[in-house]
Formats: structure tokens, C-alpha cells, sequence
């Protein structure tokens, strides 16, 4: 990368000059392009800067890839391990690669770096992008943890002002400074549907704690998507929310009063809580064995503070403190010790509570000043509007801990003025150009996490030249083909064994492994026997030689008689398997828009516009990142022998139409023109 310092140029010859694909007005470039061109200016204030310049990869690398599962699983402890709980979980659901990828990610990689997560299809990919976005929340949660333990413990923290409020303010704001090692990850894709299949399968899996419980992390999603299942995360909902509540004066001044209320209860129980961690923390200064347990005496803790020691090998209690542990006995930490650790979980269960109600509380009262100043004429109402949105943007997004949206949308105001990031995490990070990556890289992680595959589709561009500069090519990409190290997700559980065959060997050099639920027989259940039986010649990758010939609308192509063809095979398929195909859902595919055209009115006019319910006609680029059952793909072009398919040339497109389909793959072509 060639690093150049200049003033922006309102021209736009530079611009010109760095993006000749964009074909830019003489004054205004589009506001992603000017985002893009912001953050190349500023990438030496990037910390990532030496990883983007080459080398530099993190030294812990060759020996993830050596480790066992049982040696990855054992980096999750430590001073911030990410508990017992989790790490049953991930072992239990996840494969070795796709554990690899979660223990890179998750690792502490001092200054920093890249991690590349390579995901092929049917391996598994956004799951195992949610389970490292967990691990990645876990190991923040628990800096988050200690420092609120610190605080606890230290008896520099003790607060000098006995039962007084003041002396109650004084000890949660000892504990509000806790809050500046909170978890913080953005996490960015190319695409609105990209982002919005992350935050679902968020919201359907949840995370995993360290016990292994279930819990909703807190998260945000800058932008409007796609799904409307996701608007209860979005930003622009949350803030009508609050200001919806803000039109009642009367209502908005109970919930304020009401949640002072809460307020008020929940520091009582913080204070309540840190009195016993710190009793139990400091009732023996060594280490006891583990046959000793200290305990809180509930009966007389409030009155006189006291704990009692418990025996568990003579079943007996007393409240003298027992000798330590002796040469040849086990010992046990006190803050391994149950009640210990629960009153500590309250504990930080609870000042979480107060976070989230301290920050409910400042929004509704930014809505009161607002109101206010409109009331007693201090500002335009369209001025005061923009500010108070502004405000409650920004406070929203500086509370919660992961915060969602596209590349585009990370160069946004609203993103760029917020608490800067410990990590971002970009998903399909193979499919955005470099400087769009480098938007999010500028807002303050000094760890990205790039999760893609440079064998499918690479960034759309709409020149020619933007090709020739590479302006097309990933950060992912790039290096990758430095030499930097990839944990490559390596078993997929989509294809059919014969059907994956073809990718495995052409795309990725044979380090594809099928899981063993397509290697089963069975894989494929009912429909696959009804078809089999039908149809004896039918394999699960078949190849349909049609003699026919293309027609040009422009720049796009369509086949007629490949449109024909597509509509029998799927009838045929649904009237010989008695419904079962149709019920699958399949899935026609085809890389040209013309000729998607051209099947969605073919199908219509045969079955009615309500095919839509059982197909999915879609082209190749489109389809990208899903999958069916069976899959009917169209290849359309038709040329003489020796001049081939078009497509066919595009390695990366063609690899995605041949890997979308679990148990059929039917392909229309002309066979002279493939061979």
C-alpha cells in the first residue's frame, strides 16, 4: 500500500484518480465513496496500520492450528477464562476447525492483528461467527468482572462515608468507572440482509454464558434493515420509543421518578452484595483446603457482619478461622468457593442493572431539558429536534456492548461519534473492496476479525477498470495472499457427497471434508428416495444437455428454451414425488437478471404468481450465502464449441452456483460449450 498525506480535494481529481470506477459527477461523490476516501486519508491513525502493511501475525497462530480440541479449549481459561460452562458448550457443538477459528478470534493478542476466519459453503460459518461474537463478549464480560472484583476487594475502595447517601454515591461511582473496560464490538458486513442474518441468528441462539446458561447480549443495529424480525434492535425504534414517551409530560415525569425509585433500591443491593464479597474475600488471608468452605451467616450478617467456616469433611461449622492449607492437601481459593462466586455474580448482575437503568434514566431526562427549552422559547423546534436525536444516538450506542451495521453505514456520524471499539468483526469480509473495510478498521480496534471466503463472490463494482487497479480485491484477500495465516472452517455439512466432490477438488484443493450427516445414506430422507426411485438416471449432480441458443436484451442474456426446460423439470419433480419436491423449496438459479426475468414469468404463467411460495428464482449472485434443497440452475449461453459459457470464466460465480444445493443439483447448459 502506498500511504499519501493530502488536504481533501473538492474537485474530485484525486478522487478520480484513486476510484476511476466510481465514474463520479464533477461535485457530488456518493457518500460511501466519500466515506471510503476519508478513511484511506486517515488510515495511518488506523491502529491496525503495521498488520495492513504487511506481516506482523500474531504468534499464537501456528499453534492454534497444531492444538488439539482439548489444548484450544484449554487457552479459554486463564485470568479471563471464559468458564467452565462455555467451554462444554463450544466442545460439545463445534468441530475442530470451527473451534480453531472461535480460540483465534477469542485469544488475547496483546497489541493486536488479524484474525482471517476462511468459511466455504455449508461449513457452518454464521453459526460459528456467533459462538466466536460470544466468546469474544465473554472475555470482555470478564475484564468487566474483574474490575468490578478490584473494586470490591481493594479496601482503597472502601467507602469512608458509613450509611450516608453519600457515602452510598460514593461507592457506585467507584463502581460506574467499571464500566470503561465493558465489552465493545462492532460488527460490520457489505450488506443490509448480511448484517440482519447476523443480529437473527443472535437473537435465535443467544449466547452462552460461563455456566452455561443462555442469555441476550446487549446490542444495537445502526441502519435500517432488511427483516423486520430485527426492529426491535434498531436504533431509529429505540429512539421513537423514548421520544413517543417523551409526548406525555406527565407520564415521562412518573417514569422518571418511578425509576429513581428502582434506582434507589437496586444501589441498596449493590452496597448489600459488596459488603458480603468483601467479608468473605477477607475472613482468612491464606489459602484453606478444600475440605474447608467459608460462608455467609445469614442469621447475623446484617447486625454483625460475621461468616462461619464449614467442614465438609467433619460436617461441622464454626466461625474460628481453620489453619491453612496444609502440604498434601488440595487447596481452595476462596473465590472458587460457592458462595463467593454467587454473591459476586449478583453483584455484577446488579450493577449491570444499574448501568442500564442509570442510562434509561439520563435519556428520558435529556427528552425533560429538551421539552423544556422548547417550552421557554430557547431554541428552534427543528434544532431541538435534531439535538435531542442526536443525544439519545449517541448515548444508545455508547451503553451497549455490540453494536451492528453495515461498512457503509460505519463511516456514519452517528457510528463515528460513539465510544470507540475493542474489536470489530467483519462477516463476509471477502465481499467488500479494501477501503471499505478500512472504514470500520478507523474507529479505534486495535483486533479485526475478517470472516469470508475470497473463492465466492468478491466486492460488486460496476467498471471495468476498477478490476485492473484491483479495486475489486478484499482485505481478506490481500492477505491471505501475503502469507497470512487462515483458519479455514474444513467440514461442510450441506452437499451431498457427490455433489460437493466437484468443489472440493476444483476450489478448494481438496481440503473440503464432508460432515457425516451428508456422508449417511439416509441424508436426503423421503425425497431423495422418491426421486431415485422415479428417476434411476437422476444422480444428485446432474447435468441436463440442452441443445439452445441465447438471446441478448443489452447487457443481460436469457434462454428460452433453458427457461422451458427449468419449469418441466420442476413439475415433473413435484407431480412424480407427490408434493415432496415442492415442500422442500427448490431453488432456480441463474447468472444472468434477464433471464431471472424470463423464468419468474414463465413460472407464473403456469402456476400462478403464487409460485413464489415453493421457488426460489434468483441469480447466482443473489442466492450467495443460502441454500435448497434442490437446485435447478441455468446457465443460459449457448455459444459454438471452443467460445464457452461467460460465467464459466468467473471461477468465484461459478463456485457459488455449484454449492448451493443439499441433496439435487440439476444443470441446464449446453454441454459443447462447457466441455
Amino acid at each position: 500500500i502506498c500511504v499519501l498525506s493530502f488536504m481533501f480535494d473538492r474537485s474530485n481529481t484525486l478522487f478520480a484518480l484513486l476510484w476511476p470506477s466510481l465514474d463520479l459527477p464533477s461535485l457530488h461523490p456518493p457518500p460511501i465513496a466519500v466515506r471510503e476516501f476519508t478513511a484511506l486519508c486517515r488510515v495511518d491513525k488506523i491502529p491496525l496500520m503495521k498488520y495492513l502493511l504487511g506481516g506482523n501475525t500474531s504468534q499464537h497462530s501456528e499453534a492454534i492450528f497444531r492444538n488439539s480440541s482439548d489444548e484450544l479449549l484449554s487457552t479459554m481459561s486463564g485470568q479471563n477464562s471464559l468458564g467452565i460452562g462455555f467451554r462444554i458448550y463450544v466442545k460439545s457443538k463445534f468441530n475442530r476447525s470451527q473451534l480453531g477459528a472461535i480460540t483465534a478470534a477469542a485469544r488475547e493478542y496483546g497489541d493486536g492483528g488479524f484474525t482471517l476466519v476462511k468459511g466455504p459453503p455449508g461449513t457452518g460459518k454464521t453459526t460459528t461467527l456467533v459462538a466466536l461474537l460470544n466468546a469474544l463478549h465473554l472475555r470482555q464480560y470478564q475484564r468487566y468482572y474483574n474490575e468490578i472484583e478490584r473494586i470490591t476487594t481493594d479496601k482503597s475502595e472502601e467507602s469512608t462515608g458509613g450509611s450516608s447517601s453519600n457515602g452510598l454515591a460514593v461507592e457506585i461511582a467507584s463502581f460506574n468507572a467499571a464500566a470503561k473496560v465493558k465489552p465493545r464490538i462492532l460488527v460490520c458486513a457489505p450488506s443490509n440482509a448480511a448484517v440482519d442474518n447476523v443480529i437473527l441468528k443472535i437473537m435465535e441462539d443467544r449466547f452462552v454464558d460461563g455456566n452455561g446458561g443462555r442469555y441476550g447480549p446487549s446490542i444495537v443495529r445502526v441502519g435500517i434493515g432488511q427483516s423486520s424480525h430485527v426492529k426491535d434492535v434498531n436504533l431509529k425504534v429505540m429512539i421513537d420509543s423514548i421520544l413517543a414517551e417523551g409526548n406525555d409530560a406527565v407520564k415521562l415525569q412518573s417514569l422518571v421518578e418511578s425509576s429513581r425509585k428502582e434506582l434507589n433500591r437496586i444501589q441498596k443491593e449493590i452496597r448489600k452484595l459488596k459488603h458480603r464479597v468483601r467479608a468473605l474475600a477477607s475472613a482468612v488471608s491464606y489459602t484453606l483446603s478444600n475440605d474447608w468452605e467459608i460462608r455467609i451467616d445469614e442469621e447475623s450478617f446484617d447486625l454483625i457482619g460475621r461468616v462461619i467456616f464449614i467442614n465438609h469433611k467433619t460436617k461441622t461449622a464454626t466461625v474460628d478461622p481453620p489453619p491453612p492449607a496444609q502440604e498434601g492437601e488440595t487447596p481452595y481459593p476462596t473465590k472458587d468457593m460457592p458462595h463467593y462466586k454467587g454473591c459476586m455474580d449478583a453483584l455484577v448482575k446488579y450493577v449491570e442493572k444499574q448501568n442500564n437503568l442509570t442510562n434509561k434514566l439520563e435519556q428520558y431526562m435529556i427528552v425533560q431539558n429538551t421539552t423544556a427549552n422548547l417550552k421557554e422559547g430557547l431554541g428552534r423546534q427543528s434544532q431541538e429536534t435534531a439535538l435531542l436525536i442526536q443525544q439519545l444516538e449517541t448515548h444508545i450506542l455508547d451503553s451497549m456492548h455490540i453494536v451492528l451495521t453495515t461498512l457503509g453505514s460505519a463511516g456514519s456520524r452517528v457510528v463515528e461519534s460513539a465510544e470507540k471499539f475493542e474489536v470489530v468483526v467483519v462477516d463476509e469480509a471477502a465481499q467488500s473492496s479494501e477501503p471499505a473495510t478500512l472504514v470500520a478498521l478507523q474507529l479505534g480496534s486495535s483486533h479485526a476479525i475478517l470472516v469470508g471466503d475470497p473463492q465466492q463472490l468478491p466486492a460488486t463494482i460496476f467498471s471495468v477498470s476498477g478490476r485492473t487497479t484491483k479495486y475489486d480485491r478484499s482485505l481478506f484477500q490481500r492477505l491471505e495472499e501475503s502469507g497470512h495465516p487462515v483458519h479455514m472452517l474444513d467440514t461442510q455439512y450441506r452437499m451431498d457427497k457427490n455433489i460437493s466432490e466437484f468443489p472440493r477438488r476444483i476450489f478448494y484443493d481438496g481440503r473440503l471434508l464432508d460432515g457425516p450427516n451428508v456422508q449417511s445414506p439416509e441424508y436426503g430422507g423421503e425425497l431423495r428416495k422418491s426421486i431415485k426411485a422415479k428417476f434411476p438416471s437422476f444422480q444428485p449432480f446432474t447435468i441436463l444437455d440442452l441443445d439452445s441458443s441465447e438471446e441478448r436484451d443489452g447487457t443481460s442474456l436469457s434462454n428460452i428454451d433453458e427457461a422451458r426446460l427449468a419449469l418441466h423439470l420442476y413439475c415433473t419433480l413435484e407431480k412424480e414425488t407427490n408434493g415432496l419436491s415442492s415442500k422442500s423449496r427448490t431453488a432456480v438459479i441463474t447468472p444472468y437478471s434477464q433471464q431471472v426475468a424470463l423464468l419468474r414469468r414463465t413460472f407464473a404463467e403456469e402456476l400462478g404468481e403464487r409460485y413464489s411460495n415453493k421457488v426460489d428464482i434468483s441469480t447466482v449472485d443473489a442466492f450467495q450465502g443460502k441454500e435448497a434443497k434442490i437446485v435447478i440452475f441455468s446457465c443460459v449461453r449457448g455459444a459454438g464449441r471452443g467460445v464457452g459459457i461467460g460465467f464459466l470464466s468467473d471461477v468465484q460465480r461459478m463456485n457459488v452456483a455449484l454449492t448451493r444445493a443439499k441433496h439435487f443439483l440439476f444443470v441446464i447448459a449446453r454441454c459443447r460449450s462447457i466441455m
